[in-house]
């Protein structure tokens, strides 16, 4: 199978641990979902929601729901062998019961298509990535590339414009989602913040996610800013 991790933001397995015939995938333009061992790959800007819901199963209960009383009455009236009766009553009671309590399900819409997966269990950390996955793509709904936001302090931002060129910490720089710039920008800096757009075409930036002290998956940048670089010197 196709490598799918090298530009992999994050990833999270659906059943169990180091499962990859089950797995999600986020890079930095697409979700890729492998279940069951096949892919399906679906552009960030096409996913509306992403979600966790309960599915029940018709079937089962119409039938179960429609033998049930049947095989009860044959119990007592003995039109059937009882023991036929007693396990035909259960079974129908068994499968009303399944069909009511349905399946967990990941729950995927897009613009044009839903897409579920069926689930055992939630996971924790499945849990943490589609929280994740919401706050990316409801702040990214017209982009085709994950975009971040950088900021930088007066100084920092001078130092930028005046030598065409900034080396970022080592340890990377903490960015803001577009959601979280949309909020800062109601707030009032008195001009002493400024906020770089930054994303993956950026030749000399990586942006990586990693997990602050709450264990909450952040994106952070390394590398060096350039002014020669056209999306960069577009905002100075």
């Amino acid at each position: 199978m196709k490598d799918l991790s090298y530009d992999t933001i994050a990833f999270v397995y659906l059943t169990k641990a180091n499962d990859e015939k089950n797995r999600c995938l986020l890079t930095n333009q697409s979700l890729i979902i492998i279940s069951k061992g096949k892919t399906h790959i679906i552009g960030l800007e096409k996913i509306r929601s992403a979600q966790f819901s309960d599915k029940i199963f018709l079937l089962p209960i119409v039938l179960g729901g429609a033998f049930g009383p049947f095989f009860f009455i044959a119990l007592f009236n003995h039109s059937i062998h009882p023991a036929i009766s007693l396990s035909g009553f259960l079974i129908s009671v068994l499968a009303f019961y399944l069909g009511i309590a349905g399946k967990r399900t990941f729950r995927i819409e897009t613009e044009n298509d839903v897409r579920e997966i069926f689930l055992h269990s939630i996971s924790p950390n499945l849990k943490e990535f589609v929280s994740f996955l919401n706050d990316i793509i409801s702040g990214n709904e017209k982009e085709t590339v994950l975009t971040f936001y950088l900021p930088l302090d007066n100084d920092r931002f001078k130092e930028l414009k005046n030598t065409g060129i900034l080396e970022l910490n080592q340890s990377g720089e903490e960015c803001l989602t577009t959601k979280e710039f949309q909020k800062k920008k109601q707030e009032s800096y008195d001009g002493e913040m400024h906020f770089l757009s930054i994303n993956y075409k950026l030749p000399t930036i990586q942006i990586k996610f990693e997990r602050d002290q709450t264990g909450k998956l952040r994106p952070r940048a390394f590398g060096t800013l350039s002014i020669e670089n056209d999306l960069i010197n577009s905002q100075l």
